[in-house]
């Protein structure tokens, strides 16, 4: 029985890392970065989901630029998409901060949902529009399809929750009380703020109100 349910688990690893991949290269010319020089700084402008090219643009970016310039602007327009391509870019942005500083922005009237917080969140200096919208909610995407909140097992469900909140939001500028108010709160549900009413809640997520 041991030995079954082992084949098993390496049998689906297998079938999830084939489909990441023939999903990767169906989608890996889909997605375009702006690139736009700005005086002290390059702005990097994605405005679609999270998804596959994102990280290989980002970084194609900061290989072209990254001896050009010290700093780098983010801006996010994005409803959120993959929990890996995000976090994998994250990672990267990680890597880039380390010699160069990153900030990010939303533009009033954008959005940027689910997994596109934490991406702004890495932001040294985290500005937005009055009017931007921000959306929180529990993570839930596995594998590489999507699926509904009510199709996975309450206990999957949680653990999911708990490993994003610690890896990116407890490890975030993020006041503790705010967090706090969020983890109570966000179970199940759609959570909207704008960057004002972010600001005025002293959430730690926008620094900077345009």
């Amino acid at each position: 029985m041991t030995w079954n349910r082992l084949l098993l688990a390496v049998m689906a690893a297998v079938i999830v890392y084939l489909s990441y991949g023939l999903y990767e290269e169906k989608y890996r010319d889909r997605g375009r970065l702006a690139v736009i020089p700005r005086g002290d700084h390059v702005l990097l402008v994605w405005g679609t989901r999270v998804d596959v090219p994102m990280r290989a643009r980002f970084q194609e970016a900061f290989d072209q630029w990254r001896e050009r310039t010290g700093r780098f602007v983010i801006q996010l327009h994005s409803p959120g998409g993959s929990l890996r391509e995000g976090r994998e870019l994250i990672e990267l942005i990680e890597r880039v901060k380390r010699t160069h500083r990153v900030d990010t922005f939303v533009a009033g009237g954008d959005i940027c949902a689910s997994m596109c917080v934490p991406i702004y969140l890495q932001g040294q200096a985290r500005v937005a529009g009055r009017d931007a919208r921000f959306m929180f909610h529990e993570p839930y995407r596995l594998g590489g399809a999507e699926l509904s909140r009510k199709s996975q097992p309450d206990w999957e469900q949680r653990g999911l929750s708990q490993r994003f909140f610690e890896r990116y939001f407890v490890n975030s500028p993020m006041t503790p009380a705010w967090r706090e108010q969020l983890e109570k709160a966000w179970i199940g549900k759609d959570i909207w703020k704008t960057a004002q009413e972010l600001s005025q809640e002293k959430s730690g997520i926008v620094t900077e109100l345009r």
